[in-house]
């Protein structure tokens, strides 16, 4: 290799210039290590904030969170380029004032996270006296009824049990009915004889079983009926509910709730009346109500709404006794009261559902949480933490300790509130499921909370709504409602001596009630699952679109389902009979 050498006299000019286009990429490489090493806040709601306090736009349009910090980073180092030296303004400074900025955001949002409460009224509280007086009777019945079933033998049960798995896998398409408009709600009314069928055209349709024949029409809202519900006792005969008074009630789209007679007349049987006018029309949600629930003594009514709320109204029910024939008949006030007002989701709350004694209140909503609620005292007892998106419906178990939740994630989780926690994951609809029914049946613990005969098969015309067991009073005609003040709950442990404590449990068959519960989804199906194992017994296809909604009759002798596809359908075993 050769040496290149210079002589001392050598001249040859040697130039220092930089390229200008270089010049460039240095700077722009140094301007991005100033920009990533900017220290700005990480959470979003304190980018937003921060750029708010120095006069930004908090977002821009299609801006993620990652565009929007990088935005922040690019304002505060031009601010302290903009205030000249070589990092612009003081850093120190700059960190304090992002540090201020940063801890305002954060005390904002601790300030909206914090737990508040505020004073219930007299009526909230005389409404929590007397649901305690209702819920331990109830209670005290079940109590002694569960264990009388634990000295039945477990081989018993498992025996019991199988052959009502065979009995569901005999369930098939029946008959359909077309209807006008999508059908959104679908529920058996208390007798299993009818069954109430609500479109996205604001009409609730009464279908008979299993015909499907329309009976009667009821219109009056003015936009998609989203919940609907009967009335403890109501279509039973002998419970003191008259085709006059309070009987169903729907929720629509547009915010109303609507409580509604069976017919214009006190007790006319006329089939050929058609769109009776609502009793009472509640109007307190700022908008769409998505469902709606009674509690089982039919005092109170619950309803979850796109506002962000659930609330709590007083229909004001009590017994009303005729003086010729000193039956008991229901009224109420025109006027519900609100008592309670929950802003406990942050977005639409979407589902509600009280438990058989009526002490315990769940919700679910579009934030994908539940939560269980203790109205005797209006604490949150548990947070149901498990699905990944909506939760769409909820259910209670007959046991009145599990609570089922259908989500838009397909999934159907049992929680166990006893235990508090989750008992079961189930894979329930593959597109997420739209409603979620479980089967409580005639017979077992909601009989026995009801002084009925927890051996019965339902022929005395059933004895809930839609599936959900409940009814008023066997006893129609005690003089005391049961929500009297003079009538003080019985605490008291079960007494042996108690002929209600010694029934032989050897005659006491294993209850129906509780073995399985369906679900309805976007994949079109109503799919019937054991409460055993959590085994898929059937899954009946026939909907042409998404599976809105779906129940089952307290014998368990029909399952019905309305869909998008504009269609009721009925389903059920080819013997006709029940499980």
């Amino acid at each position: 290799m050769d040496n290149f050498q210079t002589t001392p006299g050598d001249s040859t000019p040697y130039t220092t210039e930089i390229d200008p286009q270089a010049a460039a990429v240095m700077a722009q490489l140094q301007r991005r290590r100033k920009l990533a090493a900017t220290v700005v806040p990480t959470d979003d709601t304190t980018v937003r904030s921060t750029l708010r306090s120095h006069g930004e736009p908090m977002t821009l349009f299609a801006e993620g969170p990652s565009e929007r910090r990088d935005r922040l980073k690019a304002l505060v180092m031009a601010q302290r380029e903009a205030a000249g030296g070589e990092d612009g303004l003081d850093t120190d400074m700059a960190d304090v004032e992002m540090g201020e900025g940063a801890a305002g955001a954060e005390g904002a949002r601790d300030e909206e996270q914090e737990e508040f409460y505020t004073e219930a009224s007299a009526a909230l509280q005389e409404a929590r006296r007397e649901m305690t007086r209702y819920s331990l009777r109830r209670a005290r019945k079940r109590i002694v009824y569960q264990k009388q079933l634990m000295q039945i033998p477990l081989k018993t049960h498992v025996k019991h049990r199988n052959a009502i798995k065979e009995r569901l896998k005999g369930f098939d398409l029946f008959g359909s009915q077309t209807a006008e408009r999508p059908v959104s709600m679908t529920r058996f009314a208390p007798d299993g004889q009818t069954v109430a069928a609500a479109d996205w055209g604001g009409t609730v349709k009464l279908l008979d079983v299993p015909a499907l024949e329309t009976k009667r029409v009821y219109k009056g809202h003015s936009d998609r009926i989203r919940g609907l519900d009967w009335y403890p006792g109501a279509t039973v005969h002998g419970s003191g509910v008259s085709a006059g008074s309070l009987n169903f009630a729907s929720a629509g789209a547009e915010g109303n709730i609507q409580l509604w007679p069976l017919s214009s007349g006190e007790d006319s049987d006329d089939s050929s009346s058609t769109n009776p006018q609502p009793l009472s029309t509640i109007t307190a949600h700022a908008s769409g109500v998505r469902k709606i629930a009674f509690d089982p003594s039919g005092r109170y009514l619950a309803s979850a709404s796109d506002d962000e709320t659930w609330r709590l109204f007083d229909i004001q029910h009590h017994t009303a006794r005729s003086p010729s024939n000193k039956t008991a008949t229901s009224s109420f006030s025109s006027e519900p009261t609100e008592l309670l007002l929950s802003e406990s989701h942050s977005r639409p709350t979407h589902a509600v559902a009280f438990s058989p004694d009526g002490s315990l209140l769940c919700t679910g909503g579009a934030d994908s949480i539940g939560r269980v609620w203790d109205l005797r005292t209006g604490h949150t007892i548990m947070i149901l933490e498990g699905h990944m998106k909506d939760i769409h419906a909820m259910d209670w178990a007959p046991d009145g300790y599990r609570v089922v939740s259908g989500s838009a994630d397909g999934l159907a989780i049992v929680w166990d509130v006893r235990a508090v926690r989750e008992s079961a994951r189930v894979p329930a609809n593959a597109r997420g499921v739209t409603d979620i029914r479980w089967y409580t049946g005639s017979d077992g613990v909601i009989a026995a909370q009801e002084g009925r005969d927890p051996m019965g098969d339902g022929s005395d015309g059933g004895g809930g709504s839609g599936g959900n067991g409940r009814r008023r009073n066997k006893d129609t005609t005690d003089p005391t409602p049961p929500h009297s003040d003079t009538e003080e709950p019985d605490t008291r442990p079960p007494d042996p001596s108690d002929p209600d404590t010694t029934n032989s449990s050897l005659s006491l068959p294993p209850p129906k009630s509780g073995t399985f519960l369906i679900s309805s989804g976007f994949d079109r199906n109503i799919s019937i699952f054991s409460a055993d194992d959590w085994a898929r017994c059937r899954s009946l296809g026939g909907h042409a679109g998404h599976a809105l909604s779906c129940d089952v009759d307290l014998r368990g002798r029909w399952i019905v389902s309305g869909g998008y596809d504009r269609t009721v359908k009925i389903w059920g075993c080819d013997d006709g009979e029940g499980v």
